[in-house]
Parts: structure tokens; sequence; C-alpha cells
């Protein structure tokens, strides 16, 4: 059994903020939010924890962590092992990111990809100038930053799955959408957004048919189908090792 003692998230310092809150020092362990074993190495587990770190361990050691990754400013909702290279992991935190991490990479990130689209966006929008002039904002930036301000927060994400067929492609669970996102495509922007009555709040694929099941907070669960040939046609034809090469 491991205990996972409560430790600093450099991310959160740097941030300004203290990892842990008011009344840190009292703390002796850490939360953990999610747990995943890893596909393939026996004992080997990833564990995302309330404090926005992430530590993979093993059974064989219950005190000491085989590796700790900082990236995440905020509790770290979901961590899935990649099912096509043991080297790869991704994570979905309440910080509204998902983070792809690559064990050869050390411990920081390899790819943020930002689920709040505003933060992606410019706040200014501009009017048309004259010719031979530089277009002026319609708002200033402080006005933009006030505007900003008053928007509600975006839903961070409650599950992450990988896809069993595809490499790149993973369900997302945010707010009232069920996402579908191709890595490979784009990190930017879901493939497909589907909209849902209650909050989504669990994603996972099929092993064996192409589907995806998600679960929503009013306790039901919807089946959507999934057509191959517009979200896995590219793949179809490639072998184990270029499925590894396109993550």
């Amino acid at each position: 059994l491991m205990r996972l003692s409560a430790t600093q998230n450099p991310a959160k310092i740097h941030g300004g903020g203290n990892v842990n809150g008011p009344g840190a020092g009292a703390l002796r362990h850490a939360g953990a939010l999610s747990m995943d074993f890893h596909p393939s190495m026996r004992g080997v587990y990833v564990i995302a924890t309330e404090g926005g770190l992430c530590h993979k361990c093993s059974s064989s050691y219950t005190d000491q962590y085989l590796q700790t990754y900082i990236g995440h400013v905020g509790p770290v909702i979901k961590a899935r092992w990649s099912p096509f290279s043991p080297l790869i992991f991704i994570t979905a935190g309440s910080d509204w990111t998902m983070r792809l991490w690559d064990q050869e990479r050390g411990n920081a990130p390899a790819v943020t990809i930002t689920l709040d689209p505003s933060s992606r966006s410019a706040t200014n929008t501009t009017t048309t100038a004259a010719p031979g002039t530089a277009p002026s904002p319609a708002i200033s930036q402080t006005q933009a930053d006030k505007l900003q301000q008053l928007q509600p927060l975006p839903e961070y994400p409650n599950d992450i799955s990988w896809s069993p067929v595809s490499s790149t492609v993973l369900a997302l669970a945010v707010g009232k959408t069920l996402q579908i996102w191709d890595l490979y495509n784009s990190t930017m922007d879901p493939i497909y957004t589907i909209p849902c009555e209650s909050p989504c709040v669990s994603a996972t694929f099929s092993p064996s048919r192409g589907v995806i099941a998600a679960g929503s907070s009013d306790g039901s669960v919807t089946i959507y189908r999934i057509h191959d040939d517009v979200l896995y046609g590219p793949i179809k034809s490639l072998n184990e090792s270029e499925q590894r090469d396109r993550i």
C-alpha cells in the first residue's frame, strides 16, 4: 500500500501560490484522485493527485516514487497510460489542460493542450481601418480583460479515455459535452463535440466495438457509435510500430 506524502508542486510555487493552501505545513499525506496501472509493466502505475503532481509508482516500493511529473497547477483529475506506447501517458486537470507525458523527456510534459477556448483566442475585436492605417481595437485591452473576468469559468474535464484502435484518438468528458480529439490532426480543437443534456462525468471506448459509452451526472449512460471510416480511416493500414510513431 503506497502512502502519498505531501510534496510541494513547483508549478504552483512559480505561479505565486501555496502548493497546498493554508495550513499546508500540517499535511503529511496527499490525496489521490486517479490511478492507472501500466498496460505492460507489471506492478507499475501512475497516480494523479489533488496537489497537481503525478507520481509513477511500483508495487515493489511503498515509501518512494519512481518519478514525479510536474506541470499541472491544479488537481489532476485523471491519468491514463497509452495502450500503444509504454512510455506515454496523458492527464486531464482542473487547470483546464490535458498534458501528454513522455518518460524519455524527463518529468515535464511533452505537450500541453489548453481546453479553455478563451485563453487561445484574441480578446480584442478589430474594426476595418482606412487604407494605409493600422486597424484599431473595437474595445481596449482593459475593457476586454474586465469582460473576460465576468464570463463563467469553463467546466474542467471529468474523464479521459484512449481509443483502443488509434494511438492519437481520445474521448474527453468535459461539462455538458463529450469531446473526441485526434492529437495527430490537432492539439487546438476536438474533431467532434457532442452535446449532453447533463454534465458528462465519464467516457470510455469499447475494446471490441466501434462505440463510446458516456456516463452523465443524472445516472444515465449513452452509447455513441463511431463511424470507422470517418475516425479511423487513415490508420487502418498502419502496424503497431507506425501507430506508436504517430503519438
